[in-house]
């Protein structure tokens, strides 16, 4: 009896004999759906080794965990191998030599079949260690030495090849090479480098480094057989032992098996206090601008009065005294607007930005003219300015180019993301019948070929006047949302398998930020679940980081987890179809424009599209929202979502819990008016539970404060809490204070 297995006997009468493979039903049992695919990749892959002569068991038959096997359980019927298990530890030096020596040759006949791709042959510390993990291998930094690889050929590994997978006689020749349950198709210096049958178990449980004297001798043999051979040092091996999960290490073993992954791969020893350390703390945009500050700037909360990032504690008003924008009067605010403009346009090289756009014309002469960026007419939005390009035939395009001059937290690396996702997303869209711009050409700031000098996206000017809806009749704003249906209804026919945001050349990438840029880059997400839970879960981190809502960030939390641990679930029901929408996030109705009788001329500003789930694609959004009665805590739908809701052919359009989850906690609310954001959630969430009656009931502000502090209470055993104690105890502030 293996760990995932229990072997019986099938004796026959002229003495042949088979072995039932069966698999073990317990409590570290996969789903049926996974044991099936697995069973089938071992019963595929024993049929491709019979296929190339390599000594493994013939097999029989097979039957799956289905209603409509006889046999009531898994099973494989294959041959039974004569020999025994291969024991390197009580075997010879001689005699693991004859045995390494062999497995060489059988590693030398399967470099001999490659395949055109990898796979199977059908188809709290330990998160920051392979987080770290994770990380080195998504940016290259560890594969890169086998670059010439990566591509293929590829080939047939044994995954639990640790010695007993091997059969031998008394003279220690190989009979047969056997459990191949978790075989798959990898690169080359993964196949034909250092493996578990060779390793010095002591050491790799240590955390010691380096090739063992039994690594030496395989890697002498395949160097004799093969062309390539990776033997100079084990970094895979490593890599793929990983955390040694399953074997019951102690903390330290785990730790030292960690270090040693890190010391394989970059030749210096991790420190690991170091490291935890500076891991648990969340991503930032931008570091506190006092002096012998460490702490990370409050998200989107940078001061342009002093150009200074502050953290939660700097922000305060006994540190910070500059009058909050709000404050600032017109002429001081019209004069910064013109200062930055100024800057960005200094930093655009006129002359190689109409180039760039007249050579993806055929020549075709242009002249660029800024846009307008105060007053009426004016062009700028809060991310982005723009101008004309206006080409001699009549021809109109607008340069669209971040508001990167102003001072603020983004980071640069961000900003250019936002570039080629809406890029790529305009692309995408020309081939939906949806009217908007054509997307001609993009460059980066950080480009050194791109010597228009800043970031820019140029695109199709679009006819018509921005949507309004509070100039709009009745009359005009059901034509308008006829059409939008229409655009939805477009929309829904075309879904992917992931929550993400795309990038040029038709790849699923990151979801690119949220509509207040106070997220980075996350994802992309397989489940519906996972990309609500994700989505709360980052705010959470950030806010007990002291990077958002530094006036509550005990409030903030709950509300938060709150989403986490009730919304995400109510929104990814397991019915659910896991297919995902594009979405525009900033669709308050601006990013509609409209000829004088309301006919849709174009759908504009894509700048955080993303792909995410029905349940929020095609739910109300802020398009329809009374804002009142969003700020206000005020759950359910206003009149514009009810009109909408009978146009749009949607399971989702009568529920605003998605809305109020992406809406989130905005900038600027008091503590009050986030509890009364809780008690919308609650009673969102009350509607959707069996009790009706009380969620037609909009809790009491004594009922909320009661609400507060029970789930503090319940908190108290996770991770965030304890820190939003400490920012809370740094800030010199009660919990409760408002």
């Amino acid at each position: 009896m293996g760990g995932m297995h229990v072997h019986l006997e099938i004796v026959f009468d002229d003495g042949t004999v088979w072995l039932a493979r069966l698999l073990r039903e317990n409590y570290t049992s996969f789903s049926d759906e996974l044991s099936n695919s697995v069973l089938l990749s071992e019963c595929a892959t024993l049929r491709w080794l019979e296929s190339i002569n390599i000594p493994t068991p013939r097999l029989y038959g097979y039957g799956l965990r289905d209603r409509q096997n006889p046999v009531g359980v898994a099973y494989m019927l294959i041959e039974k191998l004569p020999g025994q298990p291969f024991n390197p530890h009580a075997a010879s030096e001689e005699q693991r030599s004859c045995v390494l020596s062999q497995w060489a040759r059988i590693l030398s006949s399967l470099a001999k079949h490659p395949f055109e791709k990898a796979g199977s042959l059908i188809f709290i510390e330990a998160f920051l260690m392979f987080g770290h993990l994770l990380h080195r291998i998504d940016n290259g930094a560890w594969l890169d030495r086998w670059s010439e690889h990566n591509s293929g050929p590829f080939f047939l590994k044994h995954a639990d090849d640790k010695g007993d997978h091997i059969l031998v006689d008394d003279n220690f020749r190989i009979t047969g090479i056997i459990d191949w349950t978790f075989a798959k198709v990898v690169p080359a210096y993964e196949a034909f480098g250092p493996s578990l049958v060779s390793a010095n178990n002591t050491d790799l449980f240590s955390g010691n480094a380096g090739l063992s004297p039994e690594d030496r001798i395989l890697g002498q043999r395949l160097r004799s057989e093969l062309d390539f051979c990776f033997f100079d040092s084990d970094e895979m091996r490593r890599f793929l032992f990983g955390l040694g999960m399953g074997l019951a290490l102690s903390k330290r073993e785990a730790i030292a098996t960690f270090q040693a992954i890190v010391k394989t791969f970059q030749g210096e020893t991790l420190d690991w206090d170091s490291f935890q350390t500076s891991s648990w703390r969340a991503s930032r945009f931008q570091k506190c601008s006092l002096p012998d500050c460490q702490e990370p700037g409050v998200r989107n909360r940078s001061c342009v009065v002093c150009e200074r990032h502050l953290c939660a504690i700097h922000i305060q008003p006994r540190y910070h005294k500059c009058p909050s924008m709000k404050r600032v009067d017109d002429a001081t605010w019209e004069n910064n607007i013109k200062r930055e403009v100024e800057a960005l346009l200094a930093s655009i090289n006129v002359r190689k930005l109409v180039e760039v756009a007249e050579s993806l014309r055929g020549g075709t002469k242009c002249t660029f003219e800024p846009g307008r960026y105060l007053g009426p007419g004016a062009m700028m939005g809060c991310a982005n300015f723009h101008g004309w390009i206006n080409f001699h035939d009549g021809v109109q395009w607008i340069a669209r180019f971040p508001r990167t001059t102003s001072f603020s937290d983004v980071p640069s690396d961000l900003v250019e993301y936002l570039v080629q996702s809406e890029y790529a997303t305009l692309k995408w869209l020309e081939e939906l019948k949806i009217p908007t711009p054509r997307a001609h050409g993009f460059g980066l700031a950080s480009d050194l070929n791109n010597l228009v000098g800043a970031s820019y996206l140029l695109e199709d000017a679009l006819p018509g006047k921005v949507y309004n809806s509070y100039t709009a009749s009745a009359e005009q704003k059901f034509h308008v949302y006829k059409q939008y249906a229409a655009v939805l209804s477009e929309i829904s026919k075309h879904g992917l398998d992931q929550a993400c945001s795309l990038l040029p050349g038709g790849i699923t990438g990151p979801i690119a930020s949220n509509r207040f840029v106070t997220l980075g880059i996350y994802g992309p997400f397989h489940s519906p679940r996972e990309y609500f839970t994700s989505v709360a879960e980052s705010h959470i981190e950030l806010i007990a980081d002291g990077q958002l809502y530094p006036e509550y960030p005990k409030e903030a939390c709950l509300f938060y987890r709150l989403l986490r641990d009730q919304a995400a679930a109510v929104l990814s029901p397991i019915e659910m179809d896991h297919r995902f929408f594009l979405k525009h996030v900033d669709d308050k109705g601006d990013h509609i424009l409209v000829d004088e009788d309301y006919n849709i001329t174009g759908i504009i500003d894509w700048q955080f599209a993303r792909f995410v789930p029905a349940s929020e694609a095609f739910s109300p959004s802020l398009f329809t929202a009374d804002m009142s009665m969003l700020y206000k805590g005020i759950p359910g739908l206003g009149p514009n979502d009810k009109e909408f809701s009978k146009l749009l052919d949607s399971g989702f359009a009568s529920n605003e819990l998605a809305r109020r989850f992406n809406f989130g906690l905005t900038s600027g609310l008091k503590r009050n008016e986030v509890l009364r954001m809780i008690g919308a959630v609650l009673c969102l969430l009350d509607r959707e539970s069996e009790d009706k009656e009380t969620g037609d009931r909009e809790m009491s502000d004594e009922e909320l404060e009661a609400w507060v502090t029970e789930e503090w209470r319940l908190s108290s055993g996770e991770t965030w809490n304890g820190r939003v104690r400490e920012l809370l105890e740094n800030m010199q502030l009660e919990p409760n204070v408002a």
